[in-house]
C-alpha cells in the first residue's frame, strides 16, 4: 500500500496534474467563496472539461473544486456574514461576531487551520480505510447493495427540513432514473416515442440545469446584489498559540464526528458543519464567551467538521459505489462517463488511479494551510465582481458544457428545463440535492432490487434473510417513519 501511494505521489509530479490540482483548488475556493454558486455548482460546470483530460485527471479536478470549495465558503461566512456554500452556514454564527469586532484575520486563521487539519485527517482514514472497505465490500450481493442505497436515501430525507418534501425529490430523482431502456430486459420506460430518451436522461445536462442554471435564475429573480454595506479592512496572520491550543480539542472532536457523518451514503459536508457546530455548543457550555458572539470553537468546529466530512463522502463512493454527497454523486457521474466502476474491483482495475486520487487529495488539503493565508484578500477582491457580469457568463458556460456532451441542442433544451425544475424547487423549498442523489441512486437500487428478486424467485421477503441486508432495510425504515412519528408526537403533546 505504501508503495502505492508513493507511486500515487511520484504521479502527480506531472506539471499537468500539478497544474489540475491548482485549477481545482482555484476553482473550488472561487466557487466556494461566492454567495449562491458553492463547490457544487462550480464541480457541475467543470463537468464537460473531464471528457477531454484523462480519467485520473478528471477526476483530480473535480475532487479539488469540492475541498477547496468546502473551505472557500467559510471566508464569506466570516467577513460578511453570508455563508458562500450551505457547508459553511454555521461558521457565520461566531465567524461574524469576531469581524465586527476586529478579529476577522484570527477568525479567518482558525478556519483555514481547522478545515485543513480536519481534510487531512479525513484524507488519512481514506486511505487506510476505504481499501480495508474494498475487501469487505465483497460480502455485498444485490440485497445488500439495494438496502444500501435505501438507506442513503433514507438518511438524508429523513433529516431534511421538510420530509415530505425531501420524500417527493427522491421519488421524482428516482423516477428520471427509470426513463429509458431498462439495463435487465431492455424494456422502454416513459420515452413517449423520442429517439433522445432511448438511452434515459443525460446526467450531465440535469446537472448543470438543477444546480447553475436554477441558481442563475434564483438570483435574477430577487436580484441579488452582493452588497457588503462596508469594506472588511485586516491584515492576515498566522493563529497564535494560545488560540490554537483553545481549539485543538474542538477540532479533534468535529473531525472524528465529521468523518463519521462523511462516510454515511448521502449525509455529507452540510449535515457535518450543523452537527460539529451543536455538537460543540453543547460541549462546551460555560464559556467566557459565549456560542454566538464571537468564540473561536464556533469557528472551528464547523470548519473542522465539514472539511472533514467532505473528504471523508469518498470512502463510501470508492469502497462500495455509493456517492456520500452531491459533489461525490457528480464524481460517481464522472467515472461512469469514463467507465469506470467504484466498488471491490476498483483497487484492481484502476490501482494507479485511485492511489493518485488520495494522494491528490491529501495534497489539496496541505494546500488549504500553506496558502490559504495568501489567498484571502485575492478572493475578497474577486467578490467585487458584478453579479450582471457573473450570471451570464456562468449561463453561457453552462450552455457550451452541455451542448458538448453529445454535440446536441436537445441537451441544451434538457439542461434550461430542468433549469426551471430546479428553480421552481428552491422556491418553494424541495431538495435539489436529494433529487440528484435519487437521480445517480436510481440505477444501482432498481438494478439491485431486480437481480435480487430474480436470485430469491421474485419473493421480496427473502430480503430479510441476509443479515447485512436487513440491519440496512431496518435502519432505512427508521429514518423514514421518524419524522412522522416525531410529528404525530409533537400533536399529541399539543393536544394534551
Amino acid at each position: 500500500m505504501l508503495n502505492d501511494l508513493l507511486n500515487g505521489f511520484y504521479t502527480l509530479l506531472n506539471p499537468s496534474y500539478i497544474l489540475i490540482l491548482i485549477i481545482g483548488s482555484f476553482f473550488g475556493i472561487v466557487f466556494g467563496a461566492i454567495p449562491g454558486l458553492g463547490p457544487v455548482i462550480g464541480a457541475t460546470l467543470l463537468i464537460p472539461f473531464t471528457y477531454h483530460i484523462n480519467p485520473a485527471a478528471g477526476i483530480l479536478l473535480i475532487a479539488g473544486v469540492y475541498v477547496a470549495g468546502t473551505f472557500g465558503g467559510s471566508q464569506t461566512a466570516i467577513l460578511f456574514n453570508i455563508p458562500g456554500a450551505p457547508e459553511n452556514t454555521c461558521t457565520k454564527i461566531d465567524g461574524y461576531p469576531l469581524t465586527q469586532k476586529g478579529q476577522a484575520a484570527k477568525a479567518l486563521s482558525i478556519a483555514i487551520v481547522a478545515s485543513a487539519i480536519g481534510g487531512i485527517f479525513s484524507s488519512i482514514i481514506l486511505i487506510f480505510g476505504s481499501t480495508r472497505l474494498m475487501t469487505i465490500s465483497y460480502l455485498f450481493g444485490p440485497v445488500e447493495y439495494f438496502a444500501l442505497t435505501l438507506l442513503g436515501m433514507s438518511i438524508i430525507v429523513g433529516l431534511s427540513k421538510n420530509f415530505f418534501k425531501g420524500l417527493l425529490s427522491g421519488f421524482l430523482g428516482i423516477f428520471l432514473s427509470t426513463v429509458g431502456m431498462s439495463s435487465i430486459d431492455g424494456t422502454l420506460r416513459f420515452t413517449f416515442g423520442s429517439k433522445f430518451l432511448l438511452n434515459g436522461f443525460n446526467f450531465v445536462p440535469i446537472m448543470i440545469g438543477v444546480y447553475a442554471i436554477a441558481e442563475v435564475f434564483y438570483q435574477v429573480k430577487i436580484h441579488f446584489n452582493f452588497n457588503t454595506g462596508k469594506k472588511v479592512k485586516f491584515k492576515m496572520e498566522f493563529p497564535k498559540k494560545k488560540d490554537l491550543k483553545y481549539v485543538k480539542n474542538t477540532i479533534a472532536r468535529s473531525s472524528l464526528l465529521g468523518l463519521i457523518i462523511g462516510a454515511l451514503p448521502g449525509a455529507g459536508a452540510v449535515l457535518a458543519n450543523y452537527m460539529g457546530y451543536s455538537m460543540e455548543e453543547s460541549v462546551n457550555k460555560n464559556n467566557k464567551i459565549p456560542f454566538g458572539n464571537g468564540n473561536l470553537r464556533g469557528v472551528a468546529a464547523p470548519e473542522a467538521a465539514n472539511n472533514s466530512a467532505a473528504v471523508a463522502t469518498f470512502i463510501p463512493l470508492l469502497a462500495l459505489g455509493i456517492p456520500g454527497g452531491a459533489v461525490t454523486a457528480i464524481l460517481l457521474g464522472v467515472f461512469e462517463i469514463n467507465g469506470i466502476n467504484p466498488g471491490p474491483t476498483l483497487l484492481t482495475t484502476n490501482k494507479e488511479m485511485v492511489y493518485t486520487l488520495f494522494a491528490g487529495i491529501l495534497i489539496i488539503n496541505i494546500l488549504i494551510l500553506l496558502t490559504g493565508f495568501l489567498e484571502v484578500k485575492v478572493i475578497t477582491k474577486l467578490l467585487k465582481v458584478p453579479k450582471h457580469y457573473l450570471f451570464p457568463a456562468i449561463f453561457i458556460f453552462a450552455s457550451v458544457g452541455a451542448y458538448s456532451v453529445n454535440n446536441s441542442f436537445f441537451d441544451v433544451l434538457i439542461m434550461v428545463i430542468f433549469g426551471l425544475i430546479g428553480y421552481y424547487m428552491k422556491k418553494y423549498g424541495y431538495s435539489v440535492a436529494i433529487l440528484v442523489l435519487g437521480l445517480v441512486l436510481g440505477p444501482i437500487m432498481e438494478n439491485n432490487l431486480l437481480r435480487g428478486l430474480i436470485k430469491y424467485n421474485n419473493n421480496p421477503f427473502m430480503f430479510f434473510t441476509k443479515p447485512l441486508g436487513a440491519l440496512f432495510l431496518i435502519i432505512s425504515v427508521s429514518f423514514f417513519l421518524w419524522p412522522l412519528f416525531y410529528k404525530i408526537q409533537n400533536i399529541y403533546k399539543n393536544n394534551a
